[in-house]
C-alpha cells in the first residue's frame, strides 16, 4: 500500500502542491474548470460540431453539480497522477522494491506529464495513467483468472469517458496485448468500440462538421525541444509542438542527454526482459516501434504527406495531427524496462523449491500449484482449503489468502518442479527458485 499508493499520492501532491494550497482555479491553456458550467449539447456532441471534448465536457458538468469546480479540477488532477503512478507499480509487481519505485516515480514525473499538464491536455493524462491498468488488466486476461474482464473493463472506460485519444490509446494497448490469443481479439475489440461510443457516435453523425486543416499536421508535429534533435526528444518523452512549455532544463545537453541516457536504458531493459516475459515484452516492444512511428511520421517529408492525407481522409484522423502525443504508447514498455535490471520477487525459472523464512501475506489472491513428482500419503495441513486432487505423477492444490512457508513445504519437496496460475510471480519470502509462467 506505501509503494502502490503512497509514493504516488506523494509525487502527485508534490507536483500539484502550488494548485493544492488553497481555492482557485488554475485556468492553463485547455484546462478550464468555472464556478457554474451550463449544460450545452456541444457537451455530447449534439450540435453538430467535431467532438473534441465529448464526453469529456459532459462528465466535468456532471461533477460540477456536485462539487465546486476548483475542487473538482484538484480532485480529478491528484487522481490522475496517483493513479498514473500506481498503475507502474501494479504493473511491476513482479520487480523488487527498488526497481517499483523507479517505475512509478517515472510514470509520474516525465516531460510528457510535465508538458501535457503545461498545455493543459488533463483528459489525455487520464487515459495514459490508464495505460498500465489495461496491460496489468490484460495478462489477467490472458492468464484465464477470474476477474479478467473486469480488470481490463474499468481502465478502458475510464480512458474512453475523458478524451477521444485516451480511449484509443487504451484500445491500441488492449489489441496489442491480446494479439497472441485469437479467442480474446474479438470480444477485446469489441469492448473498445463500445467504450469509445461516446465520441465515435456524434463523429460519424457530424458529417457537416468542419474538415480537418492539412495544415495542422505540420503545426501540431512533433519538435526537437533538446540538442538531442526530435528523434533524442521524442525518445525522452518530450518534444511536444507548443515552445512555450518546453522544460528550460532541456536546453542543456548534459540534463537533456541524462534524460535520453535513461530513457534508452528503460528501453534496452524491456528488450532484455523478452526472455522472462515474453508475453508481456514482445507487445510492449511493438507499441513502442508504433508510438515511434506515428509521432515521427509527420516530421519527414514522404511522412508529412502521408499524416496530411489521413488526416484529411480517414474519418476521425485529426487524431493524428498532434503527434508526440502517440508516444504514449511506449510508457507502458518504459515503465517495465525501468524495472528491467531489478530483482524479481519472485521465482525466474525451472529450479528446485526452496521455502524461505517468515510469513507473507497475500490476501485475495489464488494460487494453484501442480507437483511432479506428488508426495503420496501426505494430506494438506488442517487449514489448507480443499479440493487436492492427485492424478498420475503429479498433484494439484489451490487455496486463497495468507500464503505461508508450509504450503511451499507440502506443495513439493525439494527437486520438484512446480507451476501457477492465478498469481504470477510469488513472494521471494515464499520461494527463491522455480517455475512460474505468467500464461
Amino acid at each position: 500500500m506505501v509503494l502502490g499508493w503512497g509514493l504516488p499520492l506523494l509525487l502527485a501532491v508534490t507536483l500539484l502542491g502550488p494548485l493544492l494550497l488553497g481555492r482557485g482555479y488554475a485556468l492553463v491553456g485547455d484546462m478550464v474548470f468555472v464556478p457554474d458550467q451550463p449544460w450545452k449539447p456541444r457537451w455530447i456532441g449534439a450540435d453538430g460540431s467535431v467532438p473534441r471534448a465529448v464526453p469529456t465536457d459532459a462528465v466535468t458538468w456532471a461533477l460540477g453539480t456536485v462539487l465546486p469546480g476548483d475542487v473538482v479540477q484538484k480532485l480529478l488532477l491528484v487522481l490522475t497522477l496517483t493513479l498514473a503512478g500506481a498503475g507502474a507499480a501494479a504493473l511491476t509487481a513482479h520487480r523488487s522494491t527498488g526497481a517499483r519505485a523507479v517505475a512509478t516515480v517515472l510514470a509520474v514525473w516525465n516531460p510528457f506529464v510535465h508538458e501535457r499538464l503545461a498545455i493543459g491536455h488533463w483528459a489525455l493524462l487520464v487515459g495514459y495513467a490508464m495505460l498500465p491498468w489495461v496491460v496489468v488488466g490484460a495478462q489477467r486476461l490472458r492468464a484465464r483468472e477470474a476477474g479478467g474482464w473486469r480488470a481490463v473493463c474499468w481502465p478502458l472506460a475510464l480512458a474512453g469517458l475523458t478524451s477521444p485519444t485516451g480511449g484509443v490509446l487504451a484500445a491500441f494497448v488492449l489489441l496489442a496485448m491480446v494479439v497472441p490469443r485469437p479467442r480474446l481479439l474479438g470480444p477485446a475489440l469489441g469492448l473498445a468500440l463500445v467504450v469509445n461510443l461516446p465520441w465515435l457516435l456524434p463523429g460519424i453523425v457530424n458529417t457537416a462538421a468542419t474538415p480537418a486543416d492539412p495544415f495542422g499536421v505540420q503545426a501540431f508535429a512533433a519538435r526537437a525541444d533538446s540538442p538531442w534533435g526530435v528523434l533524442g526528444s521524442v525518445l525522452s518523452l518530450g518534444g511536444i509542438w507548443k515552445e512555450s512549455v518546453a522544460v528550460a532544463a532541456r536546453d542543456s545537453w548534459l540534463l537533456s542527454g541524462v534524460g535520453v541516457g535513461l530513457s534508452l536504458a528503460a528501453f534496452a531493459g524491456l528488450v532484455l526482459a523478452r526472455r522472462r516475459d515474453p508475453a508481456v515484452a514482445v507487445p510492449l516492444l511493438s507499441l513502442v516501434g508504433v508510438g515511434l512511428v506515428l509521432t515521427l511520421l509527420p516530421t519527414v517529408g514522404a511522412g508529412e504527406r502521408v499524416a496530411e492525407w489521413l488526416v484529411t481522409t480517414i474519418p476521425g484522423g485529426g487524431l493524428l495531427r498532434d503527434s508526440q502525443k502517440w508516444m504514449a504508447t511506449g510508457v507502458a514498455g518504459a515503465l517495465l524496462g525501468s524495472g528491467g535490471g531489478g530483482r524479481r520477487r519472485g521465482p525466474r525459472g525451472p529450479g528446485v523449491v526452496a521455502p524461505g523464512r517468515g510469513r507473507c501475506w497475500w490476501p485475495g489472491r489464488r494460487f494453484r500449484c501442480w507437483c511432479s513428482p506428488p508426495r503420496a500419503g501426505v494430506s494438506p495441513a488442517p487449514w489448507l482449503p480443499t479440493p487436492t486432487r492427485r492424478s498420475g505423477t503429479t498433484s494439484a492444490v489451490s487455496w486463497s489468502g495468507p500464503v505461508r512457508p508450509t504450503v511451499a513445504r507440502w506443495c513439493c519437496r525439494s527437486g520438484s518442479t512446480v507451476a501457477s496460475t492465478g498469481t504470477v510471480g510469488m513472494p521471494c519470502w515464499i520461494l527463491r527458485r522455480g517455475s512460474f509462467p505468467a500464461t
